[in-house]
């Protein structure tokens, strides 16, 4: 009996320990166990529960606790309501004036939503609610388009155009317009005076076997011109436009009596002499054109015969002495070849142009 009495107070102590205290050790435990478990699981944004009903599961108890089954109070939906409006207007706060106008159209989906989530019933109100609209605010970037059509204040395709792209849109349309009505008042004008002479030229050249040859338009034509055509005659080395200009002023500065005639100018400031010295530095030392006194000169420099062909006027020769030392000098005068007027252009023989013209289509091929 007494050992029976000591185990079972023996027992009794034990059972002591495990009462109260025991549970309590065994609770903190599995408390602590808990609280690592939870710690080691990732946090998610879990969905609102659905609203409950007023007069419901839950709306005569606490309005801050949980619903029956789990359920979402109104009063707690409010809260969540209300807590989703801060953090949408702190986002708002800290977004430039772009994504504020974005922001503001977001606002009034979530508004909403909020009405549908407190009128609708409980599972209607759960399909509608986003899993995490704080989520969605925090994703957005400024300038981000937030509506899948473009909208939002952006620069997309359906989106306002910007004020810079609207006026580029103006002007390409304005100088559009402007070319179409040079063209109807072209084409109502009929041929202008350069392609009636240029036809004309052609004519006068043609039976002479000869076409125009097209010289850059520069203050240099006659000198390019008459290079071009000691080019096409063989002249080894042929004389650049420079060095035919300064060799036209050095013969005209030699032969003063010849040149006075032509250049001086009663009305302008200086003596003949004075006034012909002026004017063989311009033709050296310019892009001035060149007229009947330099062409009178480039013939006696170069001992050449030159002929000068113009629409409504006989064919101007200068340098006859040396006709017969071959084939003429031959040039195009026009009068209305570009918009500052005269030019001198050179020739070639017609089956020379006709050979380059069917090089060129060969060439691109």
């Amino acid at each position: 009996m007494g050992k029976s009495k000591g185990a079972k107070g023996f027992m009794s102590k034990m059972q002591g320990k495990g009462g109260p205290k025991g549970e309590e050790a065994e609770e903190s435990s599995g408390g602590e166990e808990g609280e690592k478990q939870q710690i080691k699981q990732p946090s998610v944004p879990a969905a609102p529960a659905a609203a409950a009903p007023i007069g419901g599961a839950g709306a005569g108890g606490d309005e801050d606790s949980d619903g029956e089954g789990g359920q979402e109070t109104r009063a707690k939906m409010v809260k969540r309501h209300a807590a989703e409006m801060t953090a949408h207007k702190k986002a708002v706060a800290r977004s430039g004036k772009k994504s504020k106008d974005e922001l503001t159209k977001i606002n009034k989906v979530i508004e909403d939503r909020h009405a549908a989530e407190l009128g609708a019933p409980p599972k209607a109100a759960k399909a509608a609610a986003p899993a995490d609209i704080g989520a969605a605010i925090a994703g957005m970037s400024i300038g981000s388009s937030f509506y899948a059509g473009g909208e939002g204040g952006g620069d997309g395709a359906d989106g306002a155009k910007s004020k810079a792209a609207k006026r580029r849109e103006r002007m390409e349309r304005e100088e559009a317009e402007r070319e179409a009505r040079i063209r109807e008042e072209t084409a109502a004008m009929g041929p202008s005076s350069r392609v009636v002479e240029e036809a004309a030229l052609l004519a006068l050249l043609t039976p002479l076997g000869l076409t125009m040859r097209t010289i850059q338009a520069d203050g240099h034509c006659l000198y390019r011109s008459v290079a071009d055509q000691l080019t096409q005659a063989g002249r080894v080395p042929a004389p650049g436009y420079q060095e035919l200009r300064e060799q036209a002023a050095a013969y005209m500065r030699s032969h003063p009596d010849d040149f006075v005639p032509f250049v001086y100018d009663s009305d302008r400031p200086g003596a003949p002499d004075e006034q012909l010295a002026a004017h063989c530095d311009e033709v050296a030392g310019t892009a001035a054109w060149g007229g009947q006194p330099e062409i009178v000169a480039l013939a006696e420099v170069l001992k050449a015969h030159v002929e000068v062909h113009a629409v409504g006027m006989p064919v101007v020769k200068v340098g006859e002495a040396y006709a017969g030392g071959g084939a003429p000098l031959t040039l195009c005068y026009l009068r209305h070849a570009f918009g500052l007027g005269e030019h001198y252009n050179s020739v070639e023989p017609l089956v020379a142009a006709d050979a380059e013209a069917a090089a060129e289509p060969a060439a691109e091929a």
